[in-house]
């Protein structure tokens, strides 16, 4: 479809449009003559012009664009998706590096550097690979207003200050190593703005006991930095797909609008970001799940967009899309003078 470079240039659809007018003036019939042929063809006509009218003037969506509200974009349902479903487990966001990531047995905290260095707002970007689902549009975010971003990314460990029960010891040891020494990395030099997330499994215990471990977990990391003097700003974590949905993405692209799993189920974890925000004062959740679920049920592919690289993880190229609106969660003291 190449209705995007109609749109950019509206003097030929105006002259083209204005041909089928004359085309049907010429055809239609006296007036007092009887309706025929070229009454059937004045009508096909002007239902071209109409048809041309709409779909010069309508956007096609790409990505979270496709959910923002009073959006007048439309999704081309015969494009095929990008990433392709099949390749989209390959479609991470850079930080899934040697240099960038600590495997799930590695206590190293890793520190790496994006945007500009001599940003006048520092940032920081922390936590396990739902924090890391984020980084396309975090990184978005910071070079739209010259921030100074570091990330510390960490698999299946959270920025939470409750030592884990699940895994293998080595695991458990190396997260909460990584836990102390990275927020003593932040005390030491505290940013002007924190962002987080997380996944919400098993980490600690299950049922209350384990929902509470974590809420007490985040509400002491978070505490801890506010009273030092930054702002920080949880995500609350995205839905997470069936494999039934996966199964589906798969065997049915692009015609994928019945892809996907019902929002109840989709997003049945704990509100543990949210509970654990409203212990801190100052802190409030970030909500952005109405660009991955309507009302009643979450998508597997948004605006031609492949969402999830596997059930619980976003691929780069939709995240990218979402920049613009996370970008609008963020407070105006972060953001550069002229877009304040």
């Amino acid at each position: 479809m190449r209705l995007t470079k109609l749109t950019s240039r509206p003097s030929l659809v105006i002259t083209f449009a204005a041909a089928l007018v004359g085309m049907t003036a010429s055809l239609a019939p006296a007036s007092g003559a009887a309706a025929g042929p070229a009454a059937s063809t004045t009508s096909t006509a002007a239902t071209a012009i109409t048809t041309l009218a709409t779909a010069t003037t309508a956007r096609i969506c790409f990505g979270a664009k496709a959910m923002a509200h009073n959006s007048t974009c439309v999704t081309d349902t015969s494009k095929a998706l990008s990433p392709r479903p099949s390749v989209a487990s390959e479609d991470v966001p850079e930080i899934y590096s040697e240099e960038c990531r600590s495997s799930p047995q590695e206590p190293e905290v890793k520190p790496c550097s994006f945007g500009k260095a001599t940003g006048r707002v520092k940032v920081a970007l922390i936590g396990d690979s739902h924090a890391a689902n984020w980084f396309p549009a975090v990184k978005f975010v910071a070079e739209k207003h010259g921030w100074d971003l570091t990330v510390y990314f960490k698999a299946s460990c959270p920025w939470n200050a409750t030592a884990q029960t699940w895994g293998d010891s080595t695991s458990r040891e190396s997260c909460a190593q990584w836990n102390t020494d990275v927020t003593a990395t932040l005390l030491a030099a505290p940013p002007d703005l924190i962002i987080t997330s997380a996944l919400f499994g098993r980490q600690w215990e299950s049922g209350d006991a384990g929902v509470q471990a974590a809420v007490d977990g985040y509400t002491a990391s978070w505490q801890q930095l506010t009273d030092a003097g930054s702002t920080v700003l949880p995500i609350v974590d995205t839905p997470q797909m069936s494999g039934r949905a996966q199964r589906c993405i798969l065997k049915s692209s692009p015609q994928t609008r019945n892809c996907g799993t019902p929002k109840t189920t989709a997003l049945n974890d704990p509100p543990v970001i949210g509970l654990a925000a409203r212990r801190v004062e100052g802190v409030s959740p970030v909500k952005l799940n109405r660009f991955f679920c309507t009302s009643t049920f979450c998508p597997y592919a948004i605006g031609s967009v492949t969402v999830y690289r596997d059930r619980g993880h976003l691929t780069a190229t939709y995240m990218r899309t979402v920049g613009p609106y996370l970008n609008k969660r963020i407070p105006k003291e972060f953001y550069a003078p002229r877009f304040r």
